[in-house]
Order: C-alpha cells, then sequence, then structure tokens
C-alpha cells in the first residue's frame, strides 16, 4: 500500500502568541497539525496513545471504496509524520471488518486494541508487535473473542490494568430487550482471568425496561472500575447520563451512588437525548465526565459534570455540579496536573477545577483550528509527559468529493514544569534509585519547602500512583509493573517538576 499524507498549506486561524496556552506548537505537521490520508480512504479516526518512545498511536476506522469498515491503527512519529516503520507505510493491515473502540501501548510497545467486528455480535482483542504486526503471543495468533452465544454483545472502550491485566467493557443485550453493562477481564497473554466477576465476565444487572449504554471506563487508584454512559428508562423515552462502578473482583460497588450506579437528567429537556462520552478520575477519586445535553434550546448542547468519590454531584463545579460551556458536543476530556480540565469537540478547550472556562487558554477558553473549504473535529486527545497536549479528529471537505482525514494537532498548554535532570539548572531535588525496584526516594537538596505529593504515570499518560507524602520522603512503587513512568512532584508552593524514571523487574 502506498499512503497519501498531506501538510495543507492552509488559512489557520488561532489567537493567541506562538507558546501561549491554547497556541499551535509548530513541532508537528505544518505549523502544529497534519492531514493524513491512507490511500484515499475515509478516515474516522476516535483515540489516541502515546508510546513510550513518544510515537503517537492513533486507532478507529476506515472505509474504501467498495469495503465496509474496517479496523484503522495507524502510528505517527513525534512530528506528526506516518511512522514508516509501522505495518503498511504507517498503517496497520488489519484483516478484519469492525472498528476499535478502544487502544492502548504497553510499556514494551506492543498495542492493545479492541472492538467489534461488523458481521458478530463479540467482544474482540487484538495485540500488535512495535512493527504492527500481530502479536501471536496474545490469544489465538494474536487475537481474543470473548463471544456470548447468541446473545448480542458490543464491546465500547478498554482500560489497561497496572498489572498488565486488559479490561474490556460494553453492554450485554438481554432476553428483555435490557442492555447490561459488562465487563471480561483477560490476562496480559490474552487468557481470560476467572476470578474476575463469574468466571471472568462481570454483569451490571438493571432493572426491567432498560437500556444501559457504555462509552468509556476509568479504573481507580483501589482498583475500582468505573464505566460512563447513559440510561434509557421509561420503556426508552428518556435518557440520563449514567456512571457504573464495579469493585475489582467484578461485583457492583454498591456503596456508590443508589445500588452502584448515579444515573442523573442533565439536560433541560426531559432527557430527551443526553449522553456521557468520556470519564476522567482526579487524584482525589472525583469523577470529571463530558459530553451532551439540551440546555437554552439546544438539542446537543456540550457539558460537562463531576462526581464526588460516592457518586453525587459535586455542587461546587459549576452550577450545583453540572456546566454548559456554550459549545457543540464535547468528545473526550484530560484534567492537567494543576486540576485545569481540557475536553475536544469542535475544538479544544480548557476549564478551570470549578467548571468555568479558562480564559487565559486560547480566545476565551477555545483553541481551534480553521481551515478553509474544510470542517474538523476532534475527537480524542491526551497528556504528553512535556506537558503539551495531542488532539486527533477528522478533517472533511465540504466540497465534492467529501473527504474524510485524520487531523492531528499538538497545543501548549502553558505548563512548563522544570525537569530535575534540565541541563544548566540547579535541581531542588534528588531522586533516587534509577532504576528503582520496591521503593523510591524524592530529597530536597536545596530550600525548605518539602514535596506534598508525587504522582507517576505510565508512558500511555494513565495515572498509576498518587500519594500526599506528609513528611515522608519514600514512595512503594513495588506493586507496579517494569517500565518507564513519568514522576510529577509537587511541592507546598504548588511548583511542579518532572521527572523520568524506570522501574525494573
Amino acid at each position: 500500500m502506498k499512503n497519501l499524507y498531506t501538510f495543507l498549506t492552509a488559512l489557520l486561524i488561532t489567537a493567541v502568541a506562538l507558546g501561549q496556552p491554547g497556541s499551535l506548537d509548530p513541532s508537528l505537521g505544518n505549523g502544529g497539525f497534519s492531514i493524513i490520508d491512507f490511500e484515499n480512504n475515509k478516515e474516522y479516526p476516535e483515540m489516541i496513545a502515546l508510546q513510550p518512545d513518544g510515537k503517537l498511536v492513533v486507532a478507529g476506522f476506515y472505509q474504501g471504496n467498495f469495503t465496509g469498515y474496517r479496523f484503522l491503527v495507524a502510528r505517527f512519529t513525534e512530528n506528526g509524520l506516518p511512522d514508516l516503520s509501522f505495518g503498511d507505510d504507517g498503517l496497520a493491515d488489519i484483516d478484519m471488518k469492525g472498528w476499535a473502540t478502544g487502544v492502548a501501548t504497553q510499556d514494551d510497545g506492543k498495542i492493545v486494541v479492541v472492538g467489534g467486528p461488523n458481521a458478530d455480535d463479540h467482544f474482540l482483542a487484538l495485540r500488535l508487535l512495535e512493527d504492527g504486526s500481530s502479536d501471536l503471543s496474545f490469544g489465538d495468533e494474536g487475537k481474543v473473542v470473548a463471544s456470548f452465544g447468541d446473545t448480542l454483545a458490543i464491546c465500547e472502550s478498554m482500560a489497561l490494568l497496572p498489572d498488565g491485566r486488559i479490561l474490556l467493557v460494553g453492554e450485554k443485550h438481554n432476553d428483555i430487550n435490557n442492555y447490561w453493562p459488562m465487563a471480561v477481564m483477560l490476562f496480559a497473554d490474552g487468557a481470560v482471568d476467572p476470578s474476575f466477576g463469574d468466571s471472568g465476565v462481570a454483569l451490571f444487572p438493571e432493572a426491567a425496561f432498560t437500556r444501559s449504554y457504555i462509552n468509556d471506563v476509568q479504573v481507580e487508584e483501589d482498583g475500582k472500575i468505573v464505566l460512563g454512559g447513559y440510561r434509557e428508562t421509561s420503556i426508552h423515552s428518556q435518557r440520563g447520563w449514567a456512571l457504573w462502578r464495579f469493585s475489582p473482583g467484578g461485583e457492583p460497588d454498591l456503596s456508590f451512588g443508589p445500588n452502584g450506579s448515579a444515573s442523573i437528567h442533565m439536560g433541560d429537556n426531559n432527557g430527551y437525548d443526553e449522553r456521557i462520552n468520556k470519564i476522567r478520575i482526579q487524584p482525589d477519586g472525583s469523577v470529571i465526565a463530558v459530553g451532551f445535553a439540551p440546555a437554552n434550546g439546544i438539542l446537543y448542547h456540550g457539558a460537562l459534570a463531576r462526581y464526588l468519590p460516592d457518586g453525587s454531584l459535586d455542587t461546587s463545579f459549576g452550577q450545583n455540579g453540572k456546566a454548559f460551556p456554550g459549545s457543540g458536543a464535547l468528545q473526550d476530556v484530560w484534567v492537567q496536573p494543576d486540576q485545569k480540565i481540557l475536553a475536544v469537540g469542535s475544538g479544544l478547550y480548557r476549564f478551570l477545577p470549578d467548571g468555568s472556562p479558562d480564559s487565559g487558554f486560547g480566545t476565551n477558553g477555545a483553541a481551534s483550528i480553521e481551515v478553509m473549504g474544510s470542517m474538523i473535529g476532534l475527537r480524542a486527545l491526551l497528556w504528553q509527559p512535556d506537558n503539551k497536549v495531542v488532539a486527533v479528529g477528522q478533517y472533511s471537505t465540504s466540497i465534492f468529493p467529501i473527504q474524510r482525514d485524520i487531523l492531528l494537532s499538538r497545543f501548549y498548554s502553558g505548563l512548563e514544569p522544570v525537569s530535575v535532570q534540565q541541563p544548566g539548572i540547579a535541581s531542588p531535588w534528588a531522586v533516587f534509585p534509577n532504576p528503582c525496584r520496591d521503593f523510591l526516594s524524592v530529597q530536597r537538596t536545596s530550600g525548605d519547602s518539602p514535596p506534598v505529593r508525587a504522582r507517576l504515570f505510565n508512558m500511555a499518560g494513565q495515572l498509576a500512583l498518587s500519594e500526599e507524602l506528609q513528611g515522608r520522603s519514600w514512595l512503594s512503587v513495588r506493586r507496579l509493573p517494569a517500565g518507564m513512568y513519568g514522576l510529577e512532584i509537587e511541592d507546598r508552593d504548588g511548583r511542579l517538576w518532572q521527572e523520568r524514571v524506570m522501574k525494573a523487574d
């Protein structure tokens, strides 16, 4: 396959100067963004993940001229070019119809993809080697199929656990036309973990005449599993935002909301059409959710909410826990180290911790890419260890023939923590041993401001460990899997420092 990729020279509208929060990073693509078309397919990028070496993995689905949907997994270099060492000129050759609904990168460079085939109703997981070929050591020659007889089951998302296990989530249809939240746990080699739920499968039974749909999953530090999506009730006439929580072993967590789930009507139109698209767990256990809901006469109004760890709305956020920023639907969310909230939709948005727009970001809290004669929608984002924000979405033309291409972009966040290993800067911290095995020490070498919090992120950007140090100067990393991590240190003055550390076997 010969791929065609384009860096458009176009009218680019940004309202902030280079390097300011919300401005594009010109080191990626053409002035901060690139548009890539693989062999004139229609690409639908839905998610993005970061590899340990800084390369970017994009997943979703594509459609050829005479074919149905097929799995899309592509990899790009740090500067936004297709990685020609991956698959066929940057695109993995996955000979399977269907679509990807989740992607994660392992510390060893392998890529886990989950989704569903077109013709069959079951969960599917694939693992690719670093070159984009199938990992034959995973499942049955690189793939795992979890089927449930004649019952419809749809895989909607995934999470990679710190111990290497793989969690697949979605919904399962039952005999009376309900859809129940469901989770399947796999070991790192693709075998089903029988200790989870009922022989590896966990169900969240719902009331009669209820349909529950899952769009995302996040795993808390203590191993509890939070699902986000929406629920239809009253014989499918009303919708509401919904969260569900499982225990680490796969049982409904009855300490969360009423009977393990929390459901609200987010909008002002009796739940006509509203849903959570993505969720993110904050260090204190609160859950940020984004999506859309009817508001102010607009059916698909961008919306976000914050839930307390017990599933109730945080009334200090927005208006009684809800915020409607005046945008279109929000598709993904990320929480910065300073607790400001990033979200994507028609643009990249940033909110203060209380849910109000961050006027210091972009133009009144929003940054956008506008190319003449096109439509741009961002679908997913991630936070890089250098504090830049990568967003992926779709570029489509408004003239015939209509194109559907991958749009990759990178923005400055304005956060510039100083690395303790940055040449020429006297570091106030000593981090040792590095590599570490059981414990990691964080010692102040100058001044009298001790560390108050330390966080470790894996190379997928997922929070692996967060601790209030409270006078301690060490972290226990014994339970973390081996690999590279980003260590973030916060002192009592709110200053942030970063370091890369290696956890040894």
